[in-house]
């Protein structure tokens, strides 16, 4: 939690504002330069990040103090900061080097100190991440946007412990890249050498090598001459039949997280070292990290980039990265935010933290013409953000132009930063979940958008169980393999295994012993069809199933991309056609086992109501969220942990009351008597998309 104090002396969180300057008008006009300045610090915003990544015309001012069109507009930007009262923090490093040289935007090519090596021979555009001469050059590339460009008007605060900080978003959307030269040859095989013996390598890629040291990069790379910002991925055949290529191209993201949380580490060491203010933020993801909606555009799938978000929030002060309202099949969705800033808080610990939110979004979709920027703010408080950062006030390649926006969404967006000041104040600590749902590790990591609707199906499936539970008055968290593993799931009655289908791709017998003796101690487990963890440690005895309709109290009709009937367990609901066990619970120690025959969080978080069959005559079958009771809300409410669901409305608590927020276009009735709401005239009634803070009873 950080505190910035303006000069009128009133202290509020950080919040930053993106501010690129390589767009007209901002490129060569002071006038509208200053003018969006004025209009981002009547916002409420209280600091900037100016996009200032690792170009030859940096490095020659720095050297030389020779002056480029967009340093000396930066330089102009910093002194009307300096007036205004903004901290300037900035964007130094970037993903490839840089996308807009390579694009005719930008006049300055990226600087490499010695670039990774393609198959072909060449150089790729982007950093060899293992080099400590590359970390040296983004070191001294960090220290210099300070000391030479912001000098006093660097961005300023204050921890909760009184500590002077300087918030910095040091790197944005990082991507790892291999290198097949020698160097990058020789770090690989030394990692291979460190995970495997020989036998196992030859047994996991079908070979018959006596050495690893025999192995070239066309032995252990998975298509080596798509790798780039663009690399290939298994087929889907591939995966079905997990041929040997699985395999590698699992070894290869492995070999490339390892690389990157190295190589952080020794980056937030080295800048920690030269000064000890840094408060460490890097953005990982423009896009979103979870749920890519850009369903075409492969480059930004984050599971191409090589990097775990957990790693990143071990070593950073805030594990952030930009999110917005969207999801993957193009609908407007603020649970999106609220289930992947719950990712940001596990990441980073379960302490305050940065969120960072994408706001003016036009690209796919205008989603702020269905969403609001107060629910999107209220929404990242409640997961428990105590900073934000904004991005997209006058960007253009992505479609982010808030700048632009009419008074009313600035209005919005005005009333939501107050808010979430005046609420950090007095709401305490968020109330510590007792419901959480495992990070789907192993498909995070294989699988990408190029698979097409199975893909974003079962990302939804995460989806759809934070909404569900969410419904119930269950606020999530959401828990990685790794945190787990090191014993996180004491203080939770209820895990949820989402669809994993890579899970056997990447098992992992210390994560199955922690959840077998989560539930043998008493734990509730309730997972989809497709959670390979389940149905690997399980005795369920699931088989494959035609799509169809269930009975449970009612009959529903589901879509899913896959259906199972179970062989074991007590019956809790049957297919209609064959009278197949739908769902099942099992008593395993003290604890229960419910398993669902299709993935039941896709199924809830579905927009598109699967049709019914013809088959069933007059027979009337209602989709999952509008059937009196789900199957989860009852099995909840019969272990006492959920009273009623109320569809679209999410409630958090806090240590002196609770945050609701309307995800609907209908008004809630708050019933109670101490309300700070955002909109002043909801004291009795919560209107839609909007939020409220109601204060614990004396």
């Amino acid at each position: 939690m950080l505190f910035v104090k303006s000069r009128k002396k009133n202290v509020r969180p950080l919040f930053t504002a993106w501010f690129g300057n390589f767009f007209e008008p901002y490129f060569s006009s002071k006038q509208a330069v200053i003018d969006g300045l004025k209009d981002l610090k009547s916002l409420g915003f209280n600091g900037i990040v100016l996009d200032s990544k690792l170009w030859s015309n940096f490095s020659s001012y720095f050297k030389e103090e020779k002056l480029t069109p967009y340093v000396e507009m930066q330089l102009y930007i910093v002194d009307c900061c300096k007036e205004l009262g903004l901290g300037v923090s900035f964007l130094p490093l970037y993903h490839c080097g840089d996308n807009l040289y390579y694009l005719g935007i930008y006049d300055y090519p990226p600087e490499f100190v010695n670039p990774p090596i393609g198959a072909d021979g060449r150089p790729m555009i982007g950093y060899r991440h293992w080099s400590d001469k590359q970390l040296e050059a983004h070191i001294e590339h960090c220290l210099n946007l300070y000391g030479k460009i912001a000098g006093q008007a660097s961005q300023k605060a204050v921890d909760e412990s009184g500590n002077e900080r300087m918030p910095f978003y040091f790197y944005h959307e990082p991507l790892c890249l291999p290198s097949f030269d020698k160097d990058g040859q020789d770090h690989y095989r030394s990692w291979l050498k460190s995970q495997y013996a020989i036998e196992d390598i030859n047994s996991r890629y079908g070979t018959n090598f006596s050495s690893i040291d025999d192995m070239t990069f066309r032995d252990y790379w998975y298509k080596p001459e798509s790798t780039g910002i663009c690399p290939e991925i298994p087929t889907v055949d591939e995966y079905e039949n997990r041929g040997v290529n699985v395999y590698r191209y699992a070894d290869n993201q492995l070999y490339r997280f390892e690389v990157m949380r190295n190589y952080f580490e020794k980056l937030c060491d080295g800048l920690r070292e030269r000064n000890s203010e840094f408060y460490l933020y890097p953005c990982l993801a423009q896009w979103k990290y979870f749920y890519p909606d850009r369903r075409n555009f492969k480059p930004w799938d984050m599971s191409l980039r090589g990097f775990d978000l957990w790693d990143v929030g071990e070593l950073a002060d805030s594990a952030t990265f930009t999110t917005l309202p969207l999801d993957s099949q193009v609908v407007p969705n603020c649970y999106v935010v609220s289930n992947e800033t719950a990712m940001m808080r596990s990441a980073s610990k379960g302490n305050g933290f940065i969120a960072s939110l994408f706001m003016g979004r036009y690209a796919e979709i205008d989603v702020y013409s269905f969403v609001t920027p107060e629910e999107v703010i209220a929404t990242a408080f409640a997961q428990g953000a105590s900073d934000l950062n904004v991005y997209g006030y006058n960007g253009l390649d992505d479609g982010g132009n808030y700048g632009l926006w009419p008074e009313e969404h600035k209005d919005s967006l005005k009333l939501g930063l107050n808010w979430f000041s005046d609420i950090r104040e007095i709401a305490g600590h968020r109330t510590k979940s007792n419901v959480a749902i495992l990070y789907p590790f192993a498909s995070s990591v294989l699988e990408n958008v190029t698979l097409g609707e199975v893909f974003f199906k079962n990302r939804h499936d995460l989806l759809g169980w934070h909404i569900q539970l969410a419904d119930c008055g269950l606020n999530p968290d959401v828990v990685h393999t790794k945190q787990v593993k090191r014993g996180s799931l004491n203080g939770y009655d209820v895990l949820c295994l989402p669809a994993d289908p890579m899970y056997d791709v990447l098992r992992d017998y210390e994560l199955e012993t922690e959840i077998i003796s989560f539930v043998q101690c008493g734990g509730i487990i309730m997972h989809s069809a497709a959670s390979g963890l389940a149905k690997t440690i399980f005795p369920i005895g699931a088989n494959q199933h035609d799509c169809d309709s269930f009975v449970c109290d009612e009959k529903v009709v589901v879509d899913s991309p896959c259906f199972m009937s179970f062989d074991a367990g007590e019956v809790l609901a049957y297919y209609l056609a064959d009278k197949k066990a739908a769902i099942v619970r099992q008593k395993i120690g003290k604890g229960f086992v419910y398993s669902f025959g299709f993935n039941y969080g896709y199924a809830y978080a579905n927009r598109y109501h699967l049709p019914m069959t013809g088959s069933y005559g007059r027979d009337n079958h209602y989709p999952l969220t509008i059937i009196k009771k789900t199957p989860v809300e009852l099995f909840l409410s019969q272990h006492n942990f959920s009273k009623k669901r109320h569809r679209g409305i999410e409630i958090v608590l806090f240590e002196k009351g609770k945050v609701i927020i309307n995800h609907t276009s209908y008004p809630y009735r708050l019933d109670a008597k101490s309300v700070i709401a955002m909109q002043p005239v909801f004291t009795e009634w919560l209107g839609g998309h909007t939020a409220a803070f109601v204060r614990n009873k004396d």
